[in-house]
């Protein structure tokens, strides 16, 4: 070892090692001498205390100053030089972690940016050049390849000189050298997003409606009945008959890691709480959670089996929980580059309170105590708030406005909390514990513990929206059978007392979020039926011709005036008013204006989920301002990069040895 370490640390160049591969031969090599001499360490013959302990510290100088030197030759770019990676995983080398301070890495790690098969390269699309950007972790050289159209995710072929390009209508494939993509195939939906290469030229992806395998120049084949909504992180185990896959329709706290036998069809559940499942070749299965801890255990492929405990190997990994993915990369040898930090999505939502909003845009606070709030109703009488909430203790809270007291309501990442007309009953959506899929509730106010379920077999999800004027039935949205291909949010009317479905709209477009008028007659809807995201109004509970209101440019809804004469909406960075004349046979749109704008020094409003209040105002969620730096703060970085070599190694000792 010290004869290697001699010539690795020589002044001059030309006496070092050439390359990576040289160093590690030395290494191996027992006769090993340099410079016609043969260096040793220590001697048998010490045998005194003193030399003994001089020993065992030359011992660990050697081994740091061989994983430093390692890290040089293995990781050419973290010294500037053009060393390259490992070709296949290294028994002898320890794992070594470089963070990449210096390296400007795309966004999305995970989610949009990918590390190559071989090690070599990381590959992202950067919005603002609107081109690929690749860097080659050999030299730190970087490389755009200029795109016109934006490509969702991008997957690496598995020789690592291709990259599998997402997009609008089809899978396209591109040279890592630059050029212009060719389209692989055509796909059944509006979008297509890529997940893996195999070695064998098949393909997977996924759109909305199911997920797919295909060849170049070949149909696709579908092997998933669900997309995106519901069904992604596809990846096949070895041997090509097994997918490991996410299950995840709202929150990844909810998420399953499930597999699909594509001989039998049947699936099976692996993990509950975790996402993004991968298998690896060094024999586990590896998943994030969300509380930002990466989790890996023994895994059998061939028996579909997870064979002993699962530990956690790394803690506060960058999670996206709103898609349920892990920001981690990691090569077929070993190599692995991940972020860090904090990369919660939804870490402002910790904060956040609901205030009562005038028309002006002044803002008055409630006794709603602050945390994570995703949507309310307001009770008829303008007392009790309902707040449903995805993460938290309480997912459910009808609270009074005066006292400040609060009923929890049972349910599972509860939705659109909507009060009846009278005030006695509300409706909600929860998460079914059995099927994993949303399911509408009533429940009385004075009987919490009783509710009234409704769900089909035909439905993924349902969650209410309305009730009718004479509160015997509730508008839901509902999500049409997924096995049809066509699964867009469709309208319909439940009657909880004969558990009686009538279908409202039901078309190949997407039509959500409806909210019967005050005088029971017309509903506003949200619909892309004419192209964009719009809110349009139509005669209830028989649907006639739609009538235009607005252009929705917010994730939000629609709302009605208490009095029936206005429509309330989110487009650009204002909360809008719509004026409607319901007089004729027919709604017409009398006047368009913004009432006041969503961001202020206060924090902006949330326009997804509001409601009106009785005295006219409108009750919203409001976000937390963002933090002033304070002069001398410095610069927040908030997360981190790290590359790791032999990764692997690191891995068996932490799961299979536990140590």
């Amino acid at each position: 070892v010290s004869a290697v370490l001699e010539k690795a640390l020589e002044k001059l160049p030309a006496d070092r090692f050439s390359s990576a591969s040289e160093f590690m031969r030395a290494l191996e090599d027992e006769g090993f001498r340099w410079k016609a001499k043969r260096v040793m360490v220590s001697t048998p013959e010490n045998t005194d205390g003193g030399s003994r302990g001089s020993h065992v510290r030359s011992q660990v100088a050697a081994a740091v100053a061989v994983a430093l030197i390692v890290a040089a030759y293995a990781i050419g770019f973290a010294t500037g030089g053009d060393a390259p990676m490992p070709e296949a995983e290294a028994s002898w080398l320890p794992t070594i972690r470089v963070p990449l301070d210096s390296v400007a890495f795309p966004a999305g790690l995970g989610t949009g940016a990918a590390l190559s098969p071989d090690g070599s390269m990381v590959a992202g699309f950067d919005a603002a050049s609107s081109s690929i950007e690749i860097i080659d972790l050999n030299g730190v050289s970087r490389q755009s390849i200029p795109l016109e159209e934006s490509p969702n995710l991008l997957v690496f072929s598995p020789d690592s000189r291709e990259l599998l390009l997402g997009g609008a209508g089809e899978l396209r494939r591109v040279s890592v050298d630059g050029g212009s993509p060719i389209t692989v195939a055509r796909t059944p939906g509006a979008i297509a997003i890529p997940y893996s290469w195999e070695p064998d030229g098949t393909m997977y992806f996924g759109d909305l409606a199911g997920t797919y395998r295909v060849r170049e120049g070949q149909d696709p084949e579908r092997v998933l009945t669900s997309g995106w909504f519901y069904q992604r992180w596809v990846r096949p185990l070895p041997g090509g008959r097994t997918l490991l896959f996410t299950e995840q329709l709202i929150d990844a706290e909810y998420a399953e890691i499930r597999l699909l036998d594509m001989d039998t069809g049947e699936t099976s559940t692996l993990v509950q709480g975790g996402f993004d499942g991968r298998y690896l070749p060094s024999g586990h299965l590896l998943y994030g959670r969300t509380d930002q801890s990466l989790v890996a255990v023994p895994f059998d492929p061939e028996a579909g089996a997870i064979t002993g405990p699962a530990r956690v190997v790394l803690d506060s990994i960058g999670i996206n929980q709103q898609v349920g993915a892990v920001s981690l990369g990691v090569s077929a040898n070993g190599i692995a580059v991940y972020q860090q930090g904090d990369l919660q999505v939804d870490a402002t939502q910790s904060d956040q309170t609901v205030v009562l909003v005038g028309r002006d845009g002044s803002r008055t606070s409630t006794r709603v105590p602050a945390g994570r709030i995703d949507q309310v109703d307001i009770s008829p009488d303008g007392r009790t708030l309902a707040a449903s909430s995805q993460s938290g203790e309480e997912r459910l809270r009808l609270i009074d406005l005066v006292t400040g007291s609060t009923r929890p309501v049972e349910g599972v990442a509860p939705l659109t909390p909507v009060f009846s007309r009278d005030g006695s009953r509300l409706a909600y959506g929860t998460l079914s514990g059995t099927d994993r899929i949303y399911e509408t509730r009533v429940v009385h106010l004075d009987s919490l513990d009783r509710p009234v379920t409704w769900t089909t077999d035909a439905s993924l999800m349902s969650y209410p929206t309305s009730w009718t004027v004479n509160d015997e039935a509730v508008v839901v949205s509902e999500m049409s059978d997924v096995s049809s291909g066509t699964p867009n949010p469709d309208i319909a009317i439940w009657n909880p007392d004969s558990d009686e479905r009538t279908p409202y709209l039901d078309a190949s477009w997407v039509e959500s979020e409806g909210r019967v008028s005050p005088d029971g007659r017309w509903i506003v809807y949200i619909s892309n039926e004419d192209g964009g995201f719009r809110v349009f109004i139509r005669s209830f509970p028989e649907p006639g011709e739609a009538t235009w209101v607005g252009d929705l440019t917010q994730n939000g809804t629609a709302r009605w005036s208490r009095a029936g004469d206005e429509v309330f909406y989110a487009t650009g960075d204002s909360l809008w008013s719509a004026s409607v004349s319901l007089d004729g046979g027919q709604p017409r749109v009398t006047q368009r204006r913004p009432l006041f704008a969503l961001e202020s020094d206060q924090g902006r409003l949330d326009p997804g989920g509001f409601a009106v209040h009785p005295d006219g105002r409108l009750v919203m969620i409001q976000n937390p301002p963002e933090p002033e730096k304070e002069e001398g703060d410095g610069e927040v970085v908030p997360s981190r990069t790290y590359l790791v070599v032999n990764w692997f190694r690191e891995l068996r000792a932490l799961v299979d040895e536990g140590s």
